[in-house]
């Protein structure tokens, strides 16, 4: 169970074969999945939008507020399988990538046009969305001068229905595992990331908007887990990394390029665990709880109350919740899948989770937030 959407009353999760939506708390939807993958969700006024795509066809379904039915229609065939998409809704855009060809397709669907295609990197074929008109790809394309394939990171904008170049970034990194980290918001900076793990390094190359030259380069002696990167702040970036004892949870600070604060991700690390029953209860605390190394590799970033305190959810044990505050990390086990968490107040965050029956409304648990 993981949730794809959770905004402005709406939640979306998909759970095994099946995709559930809750409007303020209360299931509305059981829809069978039907094989959609790769889900993007927006809110238009009271309405949802579910996209996801199946095969060469992406698939829209939408509801409202006051109806309890979701309403399907087809947006796009293509001749190819779809693999990952991104949607533009304010520009009726669609961004359909084929990793067979290893091609990214561009179509606009107001005006039912194909705008043409490029050429995407195979190691990192993902889109980057900024905003409603901008966008970023890794791209290939042959120099004849030096006769090989070269990569860059293009931004595109789209400017009176047709693309325009904004900037273009040469990605020189011999190493083939790269990706882009993008800050929390639209026009903050980003970070191109590269490491290889048969040398056990990485590379950071942090840029400002529209830039095309890095104003930061940290180069680290270990490898970064492919995706396990987050900016918990405009200028700090958390990081997990496959040190010499495990993994490694870090805090990198982009302006001086150091390392601020680390703790392995063991169950020896763990200064405290919390078992939650009931929500409305105080948690129980517990003296140990088994958690594996293998646990660990994957953490989805789900809150940051500051750079000093931030929230993950193991994606191998997603009722599971890590607080990391300072070099203290703590662990809370709630009795079902959590979906999302919120700020309740100052002192607390609220956690959402699926309850025991699919009809009732989800329970919300109140964590407190550690201090300095």
């Amino acid at each position: 169970m993981y949730s794809v959407f959770n905004e402005n009353g709406w939640l979306v999760v998909v759970h095994r074969n099946q995709l559930l939506v809750w409007q303020n708390k209360n299931l509305v939807i059981v829809r069978e999945n039907d094989k959609l993958r790769d889900f993007q969700c927006f809110t238009t006024g009271d309405e949802l939008s579910i996209f996801g795509s199946k095969g060469g066809s992406l698939i829209r379904l939408w509801m409202d507020r006051i109806s309890n039915h979701l309403n399907e229609e087809c947006v796009l065939n293509a001749s190819f399988s779809i693999s990952k998409f991104r949607v533009l809704p304010e520009v009726g855009w669609i961004l359909a990538t084929d990793s067979v060809s290893g091609v990214l397709h561009v179509f606009d669907t107001i005006s039912e046009r194909y705008k043409g295609h490029m050429k995407v990197d195979p190691g990192c074929d993902r889109v980057y969305v900024n905003g409603t008109r901008e966008f970023q790809i890794m791209t290939r394309s042959f120099d004849p001068d030096s006769l090989v394939i070269k990569t860059y990171l293009n931004m595109y904008e789209i400017v009176e229905d047709e693309t325009s170049l904004v900037s273009s970034i040469p990605i020189d990194s011999k190493h083939s595992n790269r990706w882009v980290c993008q800050g929390s918001n639209s026009g903050q900076l980003f970070a191109v990331i590269s490491t290889d793990g048969s040398q056990g390094s990485s590379t950071l190359d942090f840029y400002l908007p529209r830039a095309q030259v890095p104003f930061q380069k940290i180069v680290l002696a270990q490898t970064i887990q492919r995706e396990q990167t987050w900016f918990s702040s405009s200028f700090a970036l958390v990081v997990v990394l496959q040190a010499p004892q495990g993994l490694e949870l870090c805090d990198i600070d982009v302006i001086t390029g150091q390392k601020t604060r680390s703790v392995l991700l063991n169950e020896n690390s763990i200064s405290a665990y919390y078992h939650m029953n009931v929500s409305g209860q105080e948690p129980d605390y517990l003296e140990k709880h088994h958690f594996s190394n293998a646990t660990a590799q994957f953490l989805r970033i789900v809150h940051c109350v500051s750079r000093s305190t931030v929230f993950f959810v193991l994606n191998s044990a997603p009722e599971v919740l890590l607080g990391w505050h300072n070099s203290r990390l703590q662990a809370w086990w709630f009795p079902a899948a959590i979906l999302g968490v919120i700020t309740s107040t100052d002192s607390t965050i609220g956690v959402e989770c699926a309850s025991g029956t699919p009809k009732q409304a989800i329970e919300i648990f109140h964590v407190a937030v550690p201090r300095p």
